[in-house]
């Protein structure tokens, strides 16, 4: 174990930093809001913003207790300081990624030695999922980042004898526990519990719970937690109910949830999710494994890093309801893993031919792959993807000359080229099939200022409330008890319906009635609606844009209404 920082270690954080934060958060606002998720989670932050709801979560200006406040309140102290923008969405997610980094080199540095942290903090940097995410503005990426926190500051506190520091350390994971059951739920006390428990277990160190301060750790979370739970529950008596039976309960266990996948799904999530850094996966964890054996509180450190992947891995994978940013918080200790691997071999004169032929191989062969899925995607290629196989066959190239490469060198090109294709895949992402709702702005907002009513016909465009500054009226089944079952965002609204009626709600033989009206509506509607319109025997409406399969239908009260104005937009036939 290594103690103190000084000098050296400031200056690594520092370099790390800067290195980081330009590569985070350069391109952060480059495209919009992706849906359903990063979209509704950042309407949520909004409406509580601009409402003052700083205890309610609202989803389109109805209460949504699905999940905890946290990080709605990061994104509204960022969207406060920022402004209400995608890159200010995106601003605590990227910041916690990058905090993440600098926390594992902390933690790679105290456990084993300075570059082993560099290298971890690098490794998880350049991680293709965890980048990824830390470029979405989502709750598991920050929830990761406190379990992170909370287990590593336990491992490091076991490091020293009873004492201020090791109390200190324990305090503080707890106090990360806690911010992490106040972003996602329970799971921020279940996973350091699960994995310290297992831990101590097997090290045959259960006599450590006497120093683990259980007492004033559970005290800590609850001071946390306990506000906000209690305060919620006074105004809505069904919450309790709602978020810990049906949210933390029945989503682990039940199988009425969205996202079903086989048991082994989560496999191939990380395998692909650690790229490139796959190639040393398989290696570092044999080697661990080898270099511990049965000897498990000789090798303590070892061990812990091992658990706390795999039962993440296994817990998550009993439930039938599986999402790809579940298993964020497995990753980290894979870096530190891998980041062990890559020291002992860093100043290796030369690898081995078969390693690197086979990553140069591998990289020829994901150039085609990724070309002949963007072909898939879009027949109208945008530039970048050209540049991006380019930079993956030139990459293999390079890494098959094996015989110019030094084992170090190989993996500085390897982070290199990650960076670039990185860079150049966030400068410019249009030519994916993004659901967005914002080519449809300028003639939505034309027709609201002259008083026109935005309505969602039975769908709800989570990014539209954001990008038009309010809530829109969403027509649907409400009444329905069979939408109480689903886990969508029907459920959501359904729910609070049923104990208290919002005028943003409309069902069915309402919305018929208020477009058959002097009402002015312009309709979100998806194509395959259109011939309701005409079995229900609504008035003449005028479609005014069609935009992939969404479709803006205005009713005549709106047409008429904007023909008044005399700023008509162009009608698409």
């Amino acid at each position: 174990m290594q103690q103190g920082f000084g000098k050296q270690g400031f200056l690594d954080l520092t370099a790390l930093f800067i290195g980081i934060f330009i590569f985070y958060f350069l391109f952060l606002g480059a495209h919009p809001l992706l849906t359903p998720d990063e979209a509704g989670y950042t309407e949520v932050s909004r409406g509580m913003l601009v409402n003052h709801s700083f205890w309610i979560p609202l989803l389109n200006g109805i209460p949504f207790f699905d999940k905890p406040p946290l990080f709605y309140w990061l994104q509204m102290s960022a969207m406060s300081v920022f402004g209400v923008s995608e890159w200010a969405a995106r601003c605590p997610t990227a910041f916690l990624g990058t905090v993440t980094c600098l926390w594992l080199y902390g933690v790679g540095r105290v456990l084993f030695d300075r570059l082993t942290g560099l290298l971890s903090a690098i490794v998880l940097a350049t991680s293709l999922f965890y980048f990824l995410m830390s470029h979405y503005a989502n709750l598991d990426l920050s929830v990761a980042a406190f379990i992170t926190a909370s287990l590593s500051c336990f491992i490091i506190a076991m490091q020293f004898p009873k004492g201020r520091k090791a109390t200190t350390l324990l305090l503080l994971a707890y106090f990360f526990s806690g911010l992490a059951v106040l972003t996602k739920g329970l799971i921020g006390i279940v996973f350091p519990a699960m994995i310290v428990g297992v831990w101590l277990l097997l090290t045959h160190q259960w006599f450590l719970w006497r120093r683990l301060h259980l007492g004033w750790g559970l005290l800590i979370v609850l001071l946390i937690n306990g506000p906000w739970l209690f305060l919620v529950q006074k105004r809505h008596p069904e919450f309790w109910h709602y978020y810990f039976y049906i949210q933390q309960y029945s989503r682990f266990l039940g199988h009425q949830f969205n996202s079903k996948q086989p048991i082994w799904f989560y496999g191939p999530v990380i395998l692909g999710g650690m790229l490139p850094w796959t190639l040393f996966l398989g290696q570092a964890m044999i080697q661990r494994v080898r270099r511990m054996g049965l000897r498990f509180k000789e090798h303590g450190n070892d061990l812990f890093l091992l658990l706390w992947p795999l039962l993440i891995l296994i817990f998550f994978s009993i439930p039938a309801s599986k999402t790809l940013g579940y298993i964020l918080p497995a990753l980290p200790p894979l870096a530190v893993l891998v980041a062990c691997y890559l020291r002992q071999h860093w100043f290796d004169p030369a690898p081995s031919s078969w390693l690197f032929t086979f990553v140069g191989v591998l990289s020829c062969l994901l150039a085609v792959a990724l070309l002949v899925f963007i072909q898939s995607l879009n027949p109208k290629i945008h530039i970048t993807a050209y540049i991006l196989c380019s930079v993956f066959i030139f990459l293999g190239v390079a890494l098959c000359w094996r015989w110019r490469l030094a084992f170090r060198h190989g993996c500085m090109l390897l982070i290199a080229g990650f960076v670039l294709i990185m860079s150049l895949f966030m400068m410019d992402i249009r030519w994916l099939p993004i659901s967005s709702a914002v080519p449809l702005l300028p003639t939505l907002k034309a027709y609201e200022a002259v008083g026109v009513t935005v309505v969602d016909y039975n769908r709800y465009d989570r990014d539209l409330p954001f990008y038009l500054g309010h809530p829109t009226v969403i027509v649907g089944e409400w009444d329905r008890a069979e939408l109480l079952e689903r886990d969508s965002w029907q459920g959501v609204f359904a729910y609070a319906n049923q104990y208290q009626r919002y005028p943003r709600l409309w069902i069915f033989t309402q919305f018929f009635r208020e477009f058959n009206s002097q009402r002015p509506l312009i309709v979100v509607l998806n194509k395959r609606f259109l011939p309701v319109f005409q079995t229900q025997n609504l008035a003449h409406g005028q479609i005014v844009q069609i935009f992939k399969e969404k479709v803006l239908l205005v009713n005549p009260a709106a047409y008429l209404k904007f023909r008044q104005n005399l700023a008509l937009p162009p009608i698409s036939p």
